[in-house]
């Protein structure tokens, strides 16, 4: 037997689309918070994974905004059938089936793998000028972004939780001994995706936390610009007066060419600490089985990539490419037909995640381009 509520499929949809008014996006964009190639490659991967994560956002949003869609269909079609049953008892009319239901909603579509560009290794520089790079730029210029995705988390933890509500309570409204399994398992996978969009929201907000920290870190191990320069001076004083006084002044220019040297070895040894921990800290995952549980690091997917091997993965990132483009773009031309009156205050999120995807990329290479300028020129 099968029991319908319409009123109840009308409100359960009404919740899935609340649930998605209230799903927030952030700026995939993280800027370079110093110009070193450690900073600007970390700046880089972090990017990649906020791009990635919000097209996926706006997919969950969009598949979900169809279902809501599909589910009022539904339940206008059992009060059409309701209507045209009652029209054929009291005419005794058997022309009249009512409505057929039409539309389609589509399931929640995979998550891609959580591959990121390869760390490059840094250029062989000279102590001053690494000094330079790594004390240049604003080591709090990512904290918009850290909270950015603090929220999507947040939001994604909540709209997960109102669909898997849904998916419960949908025998309350739709008890049917085949349908109504069907679509509380459709309703289910987008809820454990919105749950694992925000799992990955929450990682890549506190990898970019932990970045500032290494950064603020780096900065404390390898001796400033200023620290260089008021070295050089002092060398140069000695010089000049040990050349002006015969030898005079040999032993404490020794002293004061041996401590230049422990700088540049200070230095040396601090950036490399530096680029081995922002290596570990924004390296994304990639599961290789679809479970949901990370298995191989991306850095060794994408290595395994740029040797021309691949890492035998729909949907694999090409190393030094922040996300997918060409599925964002098909997103965009899609939307405006879609449901626009069902996604309501949810356009606002895909529109703005279309946005700033689109001028990731080219704008993180301009600023880790300029900044990497002005540092080797300082």
């Amino acid at each position: 037997m099968v029991s319908v509520d319409p009123s109840g499929l009308v409100s359960a949809a009404q919740r899935i689309t609340a649930a998605l008014s209230d799903v927030t996006t952030a700026n995939p964009e993280h800027p370079p918070l110093a110009a070193d190639p450690a900073s600007v490659g970390a700046a880089g991967r972090l990017t990649t994974a906020g791009t990635t994560l919000a097209s996926v956002l706006v997919e969950q949003a969009a598949g979900l905004a169809a279902t809501a869609e599909q589910l009022a269909n539904v339940a206008a079609g059992f009060t059409a059938k309701d209507a045209a049953n009652a029209t054929k008892i009291s005419s005794l009319n058997t022309a009249s089936e009512g409505a057929a239901v039409s539309g389609w909603a589509p399931p929640s579509p995979p998550i891609p793998p959580d591959a990121r560009p390869v760390l490059a290794a840094p250029p062989a520089a000279p102590a001053e000028i690494i000094s330079n790079a790594v004390h240049s730029g604003d080591s709090a210029s990512g904290e918009a972004f850290i909270s950015g995705w603090r929220q999507v988390a947040g939001s994604a933890r909540d709209a997960s939780a109102a669909v898997r509500s849904v998916a419960d309570s949908l025998p309350d409204s739709w008890d049917s001994p085949v349908a109504t399994d069907v679509v509380r398992g459709h309703l289910i996978k987008y809820a454990n995706a919105l749950e694992t969009s925000g799992q990955r929201a929450d990682t890549v907000a506190e990898q970019a936390n932990r970045h500032a920290q290494e950064v603020a870190q780096a900065r404390s191990d390898i001796p400033s610009p200023d620290a260089f320069q008021a070295m050089n001076h002092q060398l140069q004083t000695l010089a000049q007066a040990n050349a002006q006084t015969g030898g005079m002044y040999a032993v404490p220019l020794a002293n004061a060419v041996e401590q230049k040297a422990q700088m540049e070895a200070q230095t040396a040894q601090g950036f490399g600490g530096y680029y081995a921990s922002t290596e570990a800290t924004t390296a994304g995952e990639v599961d290789l089985d679809g479970d949901g549980i990370p298995d191989v690091p991306a850095g060794e997917a994408a290595a395994a990539a740029a040797a021309g091997e691949g890492t035998g993965l729909p949907g694999e990132a090409t190393p030094g490419e922040p996300g997918s483009q060409d599925m964002a773009g098909q997103l965009a031309s899609m939307l405006p037909s879609m449901i626009p009156t069902v996604l309501g205050a949810a356009g606002g999120l895909l529109g703005g995640a279309m946005s700033t995807m689109r001028k990731a990329p080219e704008s993180l290479i301009q600023a880790g381009t300029a900044a990497m300028g002005a540092a080797t020129q300082g």
